[in-house]
């Protein structure tokens, strides 16, 4: 985990000791995650607000005290924030925000969308990186769940 650590300058979490059992997953799923939060096309603030609709539908409260401080710092406002579980009824979000919504939905509850409304913000790049964000938190909030990591200390709202 050091050599790890060190190689993408940043300390384990609690989620990455949970998968430490596992180096070689460990080492996969840290190189998918930096590709996805530090080399994306896609917005950050794009792929933070997707991210933070995952943790509310999923009750991943470790992602949402992990992501939605890194939201506000995109640009997420904290009344956008406060409005996610009601966002079609919200009139705080942007006609992207709520192509953005609506796909997390799309994915994670079924629900009704047509994702040829990507193309009028995302290219295919960035359609691949939006949609692997959205599949992977998806994939974390479960492993969180399953295997019962706690919160880290001093991280939250």
């Amino acid at each position: 985990m050091e050599r790890l650590y060190r190689k993408l300058g940043r300390k384990p979490i609690n989620l990455h000791r949970a998968l430490a059992p596992a180096p070689a997953v460990l080492e996969k799923y840290l190189e998918l995650v930096q590709s996805l939060r530090f080399e994306a096309k896609c917005p950050q603030r794009d792929r933070e607000l997707a991210i933070c609709r995952v943790a509310r539908l999923r009750g991943s409260d470790y992602e949402w005290a992990h992501h939605s401080p890194e939201a506000r710092h995109a640009g997420v406002s904290e009344e956008q924030l406060n409005a996610l579980d009601e966002w079609r009824a919200s009139s705080l979000f942007a006609d992207r925000d709520r192509v953005i919504l609506g796909y997390v939905d799309y994915m994670v509850v079924d629900a009704k969308f047509d994702s040829r409304v990507l193309e009028q913000y995302y290219d295919e790049q960035e359609q691949v990186e939006l949609t692997m964000t959205i599949g992977m938190y998806l994939s974390i909030a479960a492993v969180l769940r399953a295997l019962e990591v706690q919160l880290d200390d001093n991280v939250g709202n």
